[in-house]
């Protein structure tokens, strides 16, 4: 892992510029590619984890598990529920529906004490060190160390609290009367349309997944260890001698062997729960008008929406804190930026002029005829657009005497990324909805509905790809900034539906009358089928391994001008690679369109639409009687999926990254499978 070396290995290559991407842009990417080759050529080993067990005695000390034995936990938790609902009939055609529902989930827990919480609740020391930086101060002033102790202990506390859930429900349906005139030719008539309206809450369940994430790295009882990053450097790093030969050098030593344990000062990679979590809940809402036509025609428009509350946002509650100037009142990411943006024209060191943030905040680093402010120039420039390893080489790596506030002001000493679950989120969702469905007499049927909507949340992440680092708030200090459409947002979805008996055979209008061997062959065929398609499903531009404003997460690339996307079969190729598939209609220009993003920033979530659904599923069936065996009866079916072998590209699979120019936005999967067919025989009694 060349980032785990002295400012994240930057010291591997020097900056340079790529002339195809514009004037004096640094093309960080391939940077962060050829660090990585050049540590992996080298033989460097910079990263070792080391994993402890302790199963705890009643006393609150605690014996280390043998290696490799299991990990035992009984985890146990109460629920309980209750429900009243009345059902008022006002007249012969309006009803009204109410509910209310209570939940009493109590937090789960390890039966036998085999749990932790920590000294002070994750939520007061994050609110603390903000409220220290806004102050002008360092986020540790005034805060103990987090340290752990056992749950059922004196001062542990349960994992969450989840004991407030009231869930009212009301709902009404009236049908007009409409017996003449106007009402008559919109509602139909009496019983031929019917408007319906609801509401609910409901809550999710907080359960063992949550329990199991927080167990897997609680420290003290299953401690996950890295030896401390940006501290290796080439000529210090252990050399690779085999697969089993971990350099002991970077093995972290077991933490103390009873409780409380102290999180040791090693810049912690590491994830808990916030202890104010609370379950989450969705409100629902939904109007719909339905109307019966002439002739089986049955047509219903809708507007279904939801707001979600309280959603479980993943946020890193040790982000490099944004310390503001008590001074000149200016804040770190205002400061930051303004030298990031001086990198990206490639001012001259000489020409940077003093920023007040810099002189006040980092009076030390003046001398040998530098600022202050050139001096820090100099260091982001270094790291550019790695703003995080530049404030980490002066506020973790540096002189103390060169910033006011000395060392670890910006930084926690105990946790350079400390992901925490929170009751923090919220998304809406709105949408119109509309279905026509017709029935025949003879018993075929058609359906079509259309979907327009958009969700909207600030962090998601689609049913196919939770995976780590998405979902998750990049900036805890302004997650509005995530604010943008869902993952899974699809704006417009169709569909339809269809089943036809094929009229051939007897009693149907062709072949009648048709002798039984001839029926049994051609009579009684039907044919069904399902229609898809979609719009384009979002995805973001990657910044790849760099952080401007995140210590473990990258962030997104920030767009500076429009593209032109969805799918280009056999799109130009981008300089150095290949034509093909691509997001874009020229990936060159789109790789132009996006720029490395900015301290405190996490870039344009989610602008790029690549390709949507679309298939078609039919099928051909035939059931055959079984003669002198009443109700039994054998079916054939034949089904084909993706009856028209159609391609559809997934973005989530598309290379859509900085550090990967020359297959820039190039698809790497489908989102469906090639046609498919398979044959069925059932037989039914």
């Amino acid at each position: 892992n060349s980032s785990w070396m002295t400012s994240s290995g930057s010291i591997l290559s020097a900056p340079w510029t790529d002339a195809a991407l514009g004037t004096n842009r640094i093309n960080a990417g391939s940077r962060t590619s050829f660090n990585d080759a050049t540590a992996a050529v080298l033989g460097l080993v910079t990263q070792v984890t080391s994993r402890y067990n302790y199963i705890p005695n009643a006393d609150g000390s605690v014996n280390a598990q043998a290696p490799g034995s299991g990990v035992a936990r009984k985890f146990q938790g109460e629920e309980a529920e209750m429900y009243i609902s009345d059902n008022w009939k006002v007249t012969r055609n309006l009803t009204i529906t109410t509910g209310l529902r209570y939940m009493y989930w109590p937090s789960i827990y390890e039966k036998n004490g085999v749990q932790t919480s920590t000294n002070v609740r994750l939520s007061e020391w994050f609110d603390a060190r903000v409220a220290n930086a806004g102050n002008g101060l360092a986020g540790g002033a005034n805060l103990p160390p987090i340290s752990y102790q056992l749950a059922n202990k004196a001062g542990g506390r349960p994992l969450y609290d989840n004991l407030k859930n009231w869930s009212p429900r009301f709902a009404l349906a009236y049908s007009p009367d409409a017996k003449s005139g106007l009402s008559k030719l919109i509602f139909g008539g009496a019983g031929k349309s019917v408007l319906r309206l609801g509401f609910g809450i409901y809550y999710d369940v907080l359960g063992s997944g949550l329990v199991r994430d927080f167990d897997a790295s609680a420290l003290g009882l299953s401690t996950s260890l890295n030896n401390s990053s940006g501290r290796v450097a080439i000529a210090d790093a252990p050399r690779y001698t085999g697969i089993f030969s971990v350099p002991q050098t970077l093995v972290t030593p077991a933490p103390p062997a009873a409780f409380p344990v102290v999180q040791p000062n090693n810049f912690a990679i590491t994830n808990s729960v916030d202890d104010k979590l609370r379950a989450p809940y969705t409100m629902r809402y939904n109007v719909s008008f339905s109307r019966e036509f002439n002739k089986g025609w049955n047509v219903t428009a809708a507007y279904v929406a939801s707001q979600g509350k309280r959603t479980i946002t993943s946020e890193d509650l040790a982000t490099p804190l944004n310390i503001r100037d008590p001074q000149s009142g200016v804040t770190y990411f205002t400061a930051a930026k303004a030298l990031t943006d001086l990198v990206r024209v490639n001012a001259p060191t000489a020409s940077v002029a003093r920023m007040p943030y810099w002189e006040n905040m980092f009076p030390g680093l003046a001398g040998s005829g530098l600022t202050a402010t050139q001096a820090a120039y100099n260091v982001y420039k270094d790291n550019f657009p790695d703003s995080t390893a530049a404030l980490e080489s002066l506020d973790r790596f540096g002189d103390p005497s060169a910033s006011k506030l000395g060392k670890f002001a910006f930084y926690s000493p105990q946790f350079s990324y400390l992901r925490a679950l929170r009751s923090v989120g919220f998304s809406t969702y709105n949408s119109a909805q509309v279905s026509v469905q017709k029935r025949f007499s003879a018993g075929d049927q058609i359906g079509f509905n259309w979907t327009w909507a958009h969700s909207i949340d600030i962090g998601s992440t689609s049913e196919d790809n939770a995976t780590a680092g998405r979902g998750i708030s990049i900036n805890p200090y302004a997650r509005y900034q995530q604010r943008g459409s869902s993952d899974f947002d699809q704006r417009h979805i169709f569909n339809a539906n269809w089943v036809y008996g094929i009229p051939v055979g007897k009693g149907k209008k062709f072949m009648a009358g048709a002798n039984p061997i001839v029926n049994t062959v051609l009579g009684g065929w039907q044919l069904g089928g399902i229609w898809r398609q979609t719009t384009g499903l979002p995805v973001s531009v990657g910044h790849n391994r760099t952080w401007p404003t995140n210590y473990n997460l990258t962030g997104n690339a920030t767009q500076i001008a429009s593209v032109v996307d969805g799918t280009s079969k056999n799109a130009p190729a981008p300089p150095g690679g290949r034509s093909g598939p691509n997001v874009f209609a020229d990936p060159t220009a789109a790789l132009k369109a996006f720029d490395f993003t900015s301290p405190g920033e996490i870039g344009t979530r989610n602008s790029v639409r690549g390709d949507g659904l679309f298939n078609i599923d039919m099928n051909l069936a035939k059931s055959f009687a079984i003669p002198k065996l009443e109700g039994h009866s054998v079916q054939f079916r034949w089904e084909v999926f993706n009856i028209t072998n159609s391609v559809r590209f997934d973005p989530l699979t598309a290379n859509i990254n900085l550090g990967n120019p020359s297959s820039f936005g190039r698809y790497a999967g489908t989102l469906g499978g090639p046609r498919v067919m398979q044959f069925a025989l059932r037989y039914d009694f």
